[in-house]
């Protein structure tokens, strides 16, 4: 049976199309939407057909909110410990394949990614294969990709402007411009076994951590830094599974200030249990670290410095508590 001429109209909602349904109430079998607004952020079309070897749809059109999408790509926050399960597909379910080609793509924190186009196969909640690409406002590229090897799925991320990637998915607001490098290879059980950020000239803006500390890296006494801090390149390396994300030996590097971290996110309510060392002036303090012999026992090694301020993060990933030992 076939449904003609389809029409679903109500408010901020409208569908139009029509419907083949296979036989002995077996479901649907195609479907061609001309028209699916659901709202302002959802006006598109699309093809649908299901068959033996799965479901594929093709997405067309003037935008699409991709914001569920990425909630349920980077995180469980807000829900018990007991319910933040890795997702796993059901036993002998069909994949589904997805092509798109969308004007606009709304993302989080205000970010629209124009020109989006590319690929992706799912079976059930589990993403095994994607190809997307497309530009920020600042004309700026970024590429994602899911990619299957062996003991998993690589992931990978890159683009040049990762202060706008960063808020798109929800991460960090307060990162401007930079290029970006995201790895993570997924093991079967969605659990990353290796991953890796890696962030290169970017700046930090209106950061009140860091406005709190002057070029030495004393607290400041004169009012709050309201300039941008510039950083040369972040270093973050992670492991997670279905209850934590765990932060190895991370550094970040600037002329004026540098860090190291390590510490651990709690996925079910974002609480955070961070330490480190700011290291200020970190391109004159950081140089003696390289000195052959001297560096190493002036310093503990590349990358650290003689003079630092230690510094603990808790709270959670919204409401962060900084505290600091000058």
């Amino acid at each position: 049976p076939r449904v003609e001429d389809l029409a679903i109209e109500g408010r901020g909602l409208s569908v139009k199309g029509a419907l083949t349904l296979a036989p002995k109430r077996q479901g649907l079998r195609s479907a061609r939407l001309s028209k699916v607004r659901l709202s302002d952020e959802n006006d598109f079309s699309a093809e649908i057909g299901v068959g033996g070897e799965g479901t594929d749809i093709a997405i067309n059109g003037k935008s699409f909110d991709a914001r569920p999408l990425i909630r349920a790509m980077f995180g469980s926050r807000n829900r018990s410990e007991a319910e933040v399960q890795t997702p796993k597909p059901a036993k002998g379910e069909k994949p589904v394949r997805i092509t798109l080609a969308i004007d606009k793509l709304y993302a989080n924190r205000g970010e629209i990614i124009n020109r989006v186009s590319g690929s992706l196969s799912a079976r059930g909640p589990v993403l095994e294969q994607a190809e997307i690409s497309g530009t920020f406002l600042s004309g700026q590229p970024v590429v994602f990709r899911v990619t299957p090897v062996e003991g998993g799925r690589e992931m990978r991320l890159n683009g040049r402007d990762g202060g706008a990637t960063i808020r798109a998915a929800n991460l960090y607001s307060k990162v401007a411009g930079g290029q970006i490098e995201f790895y993570a290879l997924l093991a079967p059980d969605g659990s990353v076994t290796k991953g890796k950020l890696v962030l290169r000239n970017f700046e930090v803006r209106n950061e009140a951590a860091l406005a709190e500390l002057d070029s030495r890296g004393k607290p400041k006494r004169d009012g709050p830094r309201r300039e941008a801090l510039s950083f040369s390149k972040l270093t973050l390396p992670f492991t997670s599974d279905s209850r934590f994300i765990r932060i190895g030996e991370s550094l970040v590097r600037g002329p004026e200030l540098g860090a190291s971290a390590q510490g651990i996110i709690r996925k079910s309510d974002g609480a955070i249990d961070i330490t480190g060392t700011i290291i200020p002036a970190y391109a004159l303090n950081a140089a003696l670290g390289d000195i052959p012999l001297v560096g190493d026992i002036l310093t503990g090694g590349k990358g650290q410095g003689i003079i630092g301020v230690t510094f603990a993060l808790g709270g959670t990933v919204d409401k962060p508590a900084f505290q600091m030992n000058p």
